[in-house]
């Protein structure tokens, strides 16, 4: 227990006290200290009094917590406080509490639910860092006790901040204020309760993995103040089924709706210049999609394994498609390829097996990767504008399909579809032919259509054919024409039941074309409900008449609608007129339509008098921004003027923005600036990559046949192929690089033969030291064998020299060989000489041979002349 009066806990006071598991914090204490019950792992819930104001970085880090109470009085968190605390379930932050610390409850993995007492304080509390937010491991969230399902952020909240709501799985609807500019980082990212969102127009900015995994999530509402998608927005919203994106929109960023596999639909305005890597992919729920004018490149997988994907859209802007961007579209029955697409990455249409023709409308083929269009059947017909089949042929990956065609044989088979037809008649036969005609011009491209030459033919029959239809409607229409007219004036009468019934029912047996002909069914219509009504309305019909025709009177009076005064007058004085009549007098006001089209005509002529110089005023302002900009140049000066203009630009209504006539000087100015600004960077970065190589090949130094200056050869040319095209055009010592492979090579080659020339020499002197051995025989005197022992010796011992050939080597040990068979010839010689007689008993036991060379044994022995070591013996 701390005594009361104490004012500080001091920093560290009680730092790892691990046998600590209670402590009782007095009320005359003002602030906890940094690190002061620091890894006191055995406390496990603490009271902070209201006395306390301040909790100190890292006070109760690692400690092992189970429950905080965190009092009123408290206004600031430190760095850390809580960090690690991962016994920590639940912590209660009241709104005294205005700042809380880096990582203030990072690592604290089983905290379950955060308890606030009031909202906007808790949103406008500032984290220094992500991990700092309790929320990212909270799966709930509880107000004054309560837990929050449907969360109302309160209004002047300007930002919600990175992953403010990131894993509140509790919640199922968020309303967002009109203040809220920004939505964060992964701001509601894993709200899986949430299935819709609306999201108001003063939000300009939603930052990547706002809504990622947002699984339940099915509509969601962008406003025209959003000007970019970011990275993941709403990646795996797998409830998603349709999104409109609105024309303030540029950018969609990469992976934006990756895996929104029930997306069925996407409008992308022509607003959009970038779709991201990924951006679709595996939204196998697209049946079609429109890519904008306004787009010029189709990055990397962008809708890679939309496996739902029937048709696709690529307009005249598009120059790249790149690697990827539609693999495994197996949907996909055919293709378009407009003339400005010069290229096509690795694998781009690999896997779109549904593919029955692809046309490609440039005359110099795309540029393809080898495997473009693996997985697809070669046999389909590939077709190309005239006279470039040979080119297809001829060209890396077009070349692979076997059924290249041009655009006139397409075009001739429509051709010879029209001619078909002949001469035109009002029968099914004909009206088929004319379809099969028409659908076939229909699938035709653009390019293709220019083609046809007998197309007035087609339309004229067309013509020809719905003239002789109408002919055939209108013979059928006129006599129930004539039996309407026959109704007459309607009575209340037998005779004029009978003629409006056989009206109606010649009416009903015509088909809906001869229907529509019929210019007299108001009539019919208008004598079926006056006979019903004639009867009950008889006497008192006269009367309503009068009143009636009063009012029509002053309703035809006023003519031409006008914004004037006297209009005005015409139309309040008949509108009264009408208002104090009955109902079944107002029923018989036949031009009432006049008069609510003239209401409404003058309320809209005088909206559009003073809307149009509202608009006119905000129009102009936005016109000086914009000429304001003038030539555009990479600076931020420049930049702030664009991007003032477009913020004004942005802020206006539709009708303002159509009175803004430089907004192309707008748009050509912010893609001139981001050209300017995209081509600085990318030098930058070019050039630091080419540096880092640069410095890899000065490494080198100087070349020797060793690993590590193999290593730094391979390290230096790996990071070479690592580059770009433009920045290995930046590499300035290629030629170094060069020439030390080629070093290097030069004396691994030498290294090598030295081995291989040493290898042979062993080898030969094993060869010759057998063939010596060879020489040896039994009778060898002990004199020759060591001839032939000291020989082997010198041949063993001899080392190959490096300063000669091969065969200077070999000739030294030839040499030898020479030497040791004179010497062993010699020394045989010299021991064939009679040396002595020895005489020997027949009995003993000796190794002899006869004068043929013979060896004799000692059963064989006999009196006689022998050999025994090289000399003549006689046995006895």
């Amino acid at each position: 227990m701390i005594p009361n009066g104490i004012t500080e806990i001091g920093g560290w006071a009680f730092c790892c006290c691990e046998g600590l598991t209670k402590v009782i914090i007095p009320n005359s204490v003002t602030s906890i200290g940094r690190g002061a019950f620091n890894d006191c792992s055995g406390l496990t819930s603490v009271t902070i009094p209201n006395s306390v104001t301040s909790i100190g970085d890292w006070a109760f880090e690692f400690s092992g917590l189970t429950s905080v109470t965190i009092s009123n009085s408290v206004t600031s968190i430190g760095d850390n406080a809580f960090n690690c605390c991962s016994g920590l379930t639940s912590v209660t932050i009241s709104n005294s509490v205005t700042s809380i610390g880096d990582s203030a409850f990072n690592g604290c993995t089983s905290l379950k639910s955060v308890h606030i007492t009031d909202l906007k304080s808790w949103c406008e509390i500032s984290f220094g860092v992500l991990n700092a937010n309790p929320l990212i491991y909270a799966n709930h969230l509880y107000l004054n006790g309560k837990e929050v399902e449907n969360l109302v952020i309160p209004n002047g909240i300007t930002e919600i901040r990175s992953e403010a709501f990131s894993g509140c799985k509790g919640l199922t609807s968020i309303t967002i204020p009109n203040s809220v500019t920004c939505i964060g980082v992964g701001a509601f990212y894993g709200c899986e309760g949430i299935t819709s969102l609306t999201i108001p127009n003063s939000v300009t900015s939603i930052e990547g993995g706002a809504f990622s995994e947002c699984y339940h999530l099915t509509s969601i509402t962008i406003p025209n103040s959003v000007t970019s998608i970011g990275k993941g927005t709403f990646r795996l919203c797998l409830g998603l089924t349709s999104i409109t994106i609105p024309n303030s929109v540029t950018s969609i960023g990469n992976e934006a709706f990756e895996y929104c596999s029930r997306l069925t639909s996407i409008t992308i305005p022509n607003s959009v210049t970038s779709i991201g890597s990924s951006a679709f992919e595996h939204c196998s729920g697209l049946t079609s999609v429109t890519i904008p004018n306004s787009v010029t490149s189709i990055e990397n997988s962008a809708f890679s394994g939309c496996t739902g994907l029937t048709s696709i859209t690529i307009p005249n802007s598009v120059t790249a498609i790149e690697s990827y961007a539609f693999k495994n579209c197996s949907a996909l029955t055919n293709i378009t390829i407009p003339n400005s697409v010069t290229s096509i990455g690795k694998e781009a249409f690999k896997g779109c097996s549904g593919l029955t023709s692809i046309t490609c409308e440039a005359t110099i083929p795309p540029n393809c990767d080898k495997k473009c269009f693996d997985n697809i059947d070669k046999s389909i017909p590939v077709c190309v504008p005239v006279n470039c089949v040979e080119k297809y042929k001829a060209a890396n990956s077009w070349k692979v399909f076997t059924n290249i065609i041009d655009n006139q044989s397409i075009a001739d088979a429509v051709i010879a579809k029209i001619n078909a037809i002949g001469n035109v008649e009002y029968t099914d036969v004909c009206k088929g032919m004319i379809d099969d005609a028409s659908t076939a011009y229909n699938a035709l491209t653009e390019t293709q259509k220019t083609l046809i030459t007998n197309l007035d033919v087609l339309t004229t029959a067309k013509q020809t054919y719905d003239n002789l239809k109408a002919a055939a409607d209108k013979t059928a229409a006129n006599p129930v024409i004539a039996k309407i007219n026959a109704i007459g004036e309607v009575e209340y009468t037998e005779v004029c039941k009978g003629k409006i019934d056989d009206a109606s029912t010649a009416y009903d047996a015509l088909t809906d074309d001869q229907k529509a002909l019929v210019t007299n069914l108001d009539v019919l219509t208008t004598a079926r409900q006056t006979y019903e009504t004639l009867k009950a309305a008889a006497e008192k019909l006269a009367a309503d008449k009068s009143k009636a025709n009063d009012v029509i009177a002053k309703i035809n009076v006023i003519g031409n609608v006008e914004y004037t005064d006297a209009c005005k007058g015409k139309i309040d004085d008949a509108s009264t007129a009408y208002e104090a009549l009955t109902s079944d007098q107002k029923a018989l006001v036949t031009n009432l339509d006049v008069l609510t089209t003239a209401k409404q005509t003058y309320d809209a002529l005088k909206a559009v008098a003073e809307k149009l110089a509202a608009d006119k005023a905000e129009a102009d302002a936005v016109v000086a921004k914009i000429a304001a900009i003038g030539k555009v140049k990479y600076t931020d000066a420049c930049k702030k003027k664009i991007d003032n203009a477009s913020k004004a630009y942005d802020a206006l209504t539709d009708d303002q923005k159509a009175l803004v006539t430089n907004l192309d000087v707008l748009t050509t100015a912010r893609q001139t600036y981001d050209d300017l600004k995209a081509a600085a960077e990318k030098l930058a970065a070019d050039k630091a990559a080419a540096d880092a190589v640069i410095a890899k090949i000065t490494a080198i130094g100087n070349v020797e046949y060793t690993d590590a200056c193999k290593g730094k050869i391979d390290d230096a040319s790996n990071a070479y192929d690592a580059l770009t095209a433009d920045q290995k055009a930046l590499v300035t010592n290629l030629n170094v690089l060069n020439k030390a492979q080629q070093t290097y090579e030069t004396l691994k080659a030498a290294a090598e033969k030295l081995e291989a020339d040493k290898a042979a020499f062993n080898k030969y002197k094993s060869e010759i030291v057998a063939i010596i051995e060879a020489l040896v025989k039994d009778d060898d005197s002990d004199a020759v064998k060591e001839i032939i022992r000291k020989a082997i010796s010198d041949i063993e011992s001899l080392e190959y020299e490096e300063a000669i050939s091969i065969d200077d080597n070999k000739a030294k040990v030839q040499s030898l060989v020479t030497s040791v068979n004179e010497a062993v010839e010699n020394q045989r010689a010299e021991d064939q000489k009679t040396n002595g007689i020895e005489e020997l008993e027949f009995a003993e036991k000796v190794n002899i041979y006869d004068l043929n060379g013979r060896k004799i044994t000692n059963s064989m022995l006999k009196s006689g002349l022998y050999i025994k070591n090289g000399k003549k013996i006689v046995i006895k």
